[in-house]
């Protein structure tokens, strides 16, 4: 068999266990069952599947526009809670129920719920997105990949691990999708800024909220500490919904790149 990267021949009874075969000229890792005799006899490599991914990119997207309106509600929710506590410090510290303040609180539980109803789905639906994001890239026969698709998803759940390798492993698949680089020099293409402003915000976001986090829930909080955590619960909502804005163009536009490159494989 010839190597799709090179054409040098390829031994097939170099085959590791999981079915890859290796080129000894230029490094690139295939399986063995991208590989078909053709009428002349000769191995050639099979035509590429059709790249993975797409639909849960654009399911990744349906949920995150479902969690940026969920983050504008809480923001918009907790402005008016903050206005309408206004000169009211005695009366809520005292319990004096107010129906207005009844109301916006029902109205903040709705949306707050909503929110942290769908952080789950979008964890998972993500982490399958980036799961067959990066299997793309075997697809297009990338030589030098850091990671496995397996251990792409596994970097943004490993503590400590989740503070920077998820940055490497987008940035990884930004390249390799480039669909003007070809399997051996995808790792000279340009980096996303994009990338590298969504996985700052996400940092911030977090960052912020465990900071809030620890002062909301501290005890004997005065009228002021209650302040003080509607506007920053204002602030941790819409660091996220900056943080959700380009997540989604990112999806997007990594969806798009990888079709782009796939039709231009064809």
């Amino acid at each position: 068999m010839d190597c799709p990267n090179c054409q040098a021949p390829i031994d097939s009874t170099t085959a590791s266990l999981s079915g890859e075969v290796q080129c000894s000229q230029c490094g690139g890792q295939f399986s063995a069952e991208s590989f078909v005799e053709s009428d002349s006899g000769r191995t050639a490599a099979r035509p590429r599947r059709p790249i993975e991914g797409i639909a849960a990119g654009y399911f990744v997207v349906g949920v995150l526009i479902l969690s940026l309106l969920a983050n504008v509600a809480s923001i918009v929710v907790s402005y008016y809670a903050d206005r309408s506590l206004e000169g009211k410090g005695v009366a809520v510290m005292q319990g004096v129920r107010d129906p207005r303040l009844q109301e916006i609180e029902k109205s903040m539980w709705y949306a707050n719920g909503a929110y942290f109803a769908l952080m789950f789905p979008m964890a998972l639906l993500f982490l399958m997105w980036v799961h067959a994001s990066y299997k793309n890239l075997r697809h297009f026969r990338c030589v030098g990949l850091q990671a496995t698709p397996s251990w792409a998803v596994w970097s943004f759940v490993i503590p400590i691990l989740n503070l920077f390798r998820p940055f490497y492993v987008m940035q990884e698949i930004w390249k390799a999708s480039d669909p003007r680089a070809d399997s051996t020099g995808w790792e000279q293409s340009p980096g996303s800024g994009l990338i590298s402003w969504w996985w700052f915000a996400h940092l911030m976001h977090w960052g912020v909220s465990y900071l809030v986090a620890r002062e909301v829930h501290k005890p004997d909080r005065t009228f002021e500490d209650l302040i003080w955590g509607l506007r920053a619960g204002m602030a941790v909502h819409a660091l996220d919904a900056l943080t959700t804005m380009l997540a989604i163009r990112m999806v997007l536009a990594v969806v798009h790149r990888q079709r782009q490159k796939s039709e231009g494989a064809g």
